[in-house]
């Protein structure tokens, strides 16, 4: 995924949390306010009756006949209790309607918000059947702190139901053009912040061996500009070393590769002369064999010289990586056997990965003979493999002596050799793991090598499984 986009996304998501914040607490803090004041409201006329209390005969003064009368008292559901809990009043909205409000026992107050079904009453403005909602107070009365009775009370909240549906819709509206509007502009300033990158990204894909003096162009004095300064210094180093590459391979090609050239020609002819004899004969296969192994090294050089030519020609197949690990620890276990050593692969999953099947052939076989060589006699050797949705693993591991501390960081540079007096005896000229090294780059890979806890070195090669691994029904896979 690309970074404006992933930048885009964070900001959309940012905002939409902000925003999905900011309208649950207006819709809910609307309807907290709007219902608190209803219960204002309703305590207040409960404090009205409340007061109204005449302790010579136990009575309600304000219980009149303007409270069964007057419009402005017709909406309220109210039902009075005495301190013996019998009712002494109940409104005309009470008398055709039950709301079933509890009382009281333990708390001096009590709120709730119930539903009821309205049928047709004219007298009351109730013209239709429909679902009402009532915000409801049941609350204790007191007079001079003693309990003189029960009140339960409750007031139509229609117009407050309008208006909380009225914001909700004005909430999701602005909602929806809010978040078109910073999708929209998320993306385009993102795009336009990264419009720098994207210029330094040309200019560095131009840049190849043949125009290494080229630099990127540095028109800012930010992050971005410190960016093309640092890459315009790399690219000074890396020209200074390609260059320095470049003469030695020349230098190689002409002092190495030409006299083994005339060399093998002479001897593959000599072998079409009838008059040497056998002896002779096979001691010029022996050093056409010695020639060949010279050639192998040169060729090496070369690929370890030509990473982009290499790079651009490569020919990728899909390949079933778990048949090629059974194939080469098959062909190494005659090297093995030799040495009495045990080699162990298991827990190898199905895994396809696109690559040259040659390449990753030679990148496995080279750690394995590596490990062939360095772990003593007897030693054991494992392979395993894991698998995730991005990469394969392939951890090649042995019990022999590890590797020195001071030399891992340089195990995969060029003519490193390790223990050079040993290696001298195993053979090589210390271009193994860069070749691994070269290689597991070419298919967007890597190789790593560390020392177990328990004794040994472990290499770890990571190469991108393929991206349409879940098809394979549908695709020819290369297994050799």
């Amino acid at each position: 995924m690309k970074i404006r986009v992933k930048l885009s996304a964070w900001y959309f998501a940012t905002t939409l949390a902000i925003l999905l914040c900011f309208s649950f607490g207006a819709y809910w803090g609307m309807q907290g306010l709007l219902l608190s004041a209803v219960n204002e409201e309703l305590n207040f006329f409960l404090d009205e009756i409340e007061q109204s209390y005449r302790p010579a005969d136990g009575t309600f003064t304000s219980l009149g006949k303007n409270l069964l009368t007057d419009r402005h008292y017709l909406k309220f559901y109210l039902i009075v209790y005495d301190a013996d809990g019998d009712e002494i009043f109940r409104s005309p909205l009470a008398q055709n309607i039950s709301l079933d409000i509890p009382l009281p026992e333990h708390k001096i107050e009590q709120s709730f918000t119930l539903h009821k079904t309205l049928l047709n009453m004219p007298a009351l403005h109730y013209n239709v059947e429909k679902n009402v909602a009532f915000q409801a107070v049941s609350r204790q009365l007191f007079k001079n702190e003693n309990q003189v009775g029960w009140a339960s009370i409750a007031l139509p909240v229609t117009s407050v139901e309008k208006t909380l549906a009225h914001l909700l819709k004005t909430l999701v509206l602005s909602f929806v053009a809010i978040t078109a509007v910073v999708s929209i502009g998320s993306y385009f300033l993102t795009s336009r912040t990264l419009k720098p990158i994207d210029k330094i990204t040309i200019k560095a894909r131009k840049i190849s061996e043949s125009n290494l003096n080229e630099r990127l162009e540095v028109d800012q004095n930010d992050e971005l500009g410190r960016l093309s300064i640092v890459l315009n210094d790399l690219l000074a180093r890396l020209q200074k070393a390609f260059e320095s590459q470049q003469q030695f391979m020349a230098d190689a090609a002409h002092e190495l590769k030409t006299p083994l050239t005339i060399l093998r020609t002479h001897w593959d002819n000599e072998l079409d002369n009838t008059e040497l004899s056998v002896t002779m004969k096979e001691k010029i296969i022996h050093d056409i064999e010695t020639l060949s192994r010279l050639n192998k090294l040169i060729n090496n050089l070369l690929l370890l010289s030509q990473t982009e030519t290499v790079q651009a020609a490569k020919n990728f197949s899909l390949i079933r990586l778990d048949e090629l690990l059974l194939e080469i620890v098959s062909d190494v276990e005659v090297l093995a056997g030799l040495r009495n050593q045990n080699i162990e692969a298991f827990r190898l999953v199905n895994a396809v990965v696109e690559g040259d099947r040659d390449r990753l052939y030679e990148l496995f076989f080279n750690v394995l003979d590596n490990a062939v060589k360095y772990t003593q006699t007897g030693g054991k050797i494992t392979v395993t493999m894991d698998v995730d949705a991005q990469e394969v693993i392939v951890k090649i591991r042995d019990n022999g002596p590890g590797i020195p501390e001071k030399d891992l960081p340089y195990i995969f540079e060029r003519f490193y050799r390790i223990e050079k007096d040993r290696s001298r005896k195993t053979g090589g000229a210390g271009l193994g793991l860069a070749i691994c090294r070269l290689i597991a780059i070419l298919h967007n890979g890597s190789i790593m090598a560390e020392n177990a806890k328990e004794g040994g070195a472990v290499f770890t090669i990571k190469l991108p499984v393929y991206i349409e691994q879940k098809k394979l029904k549908n695709i020819v896979v290369d297994t050799g």
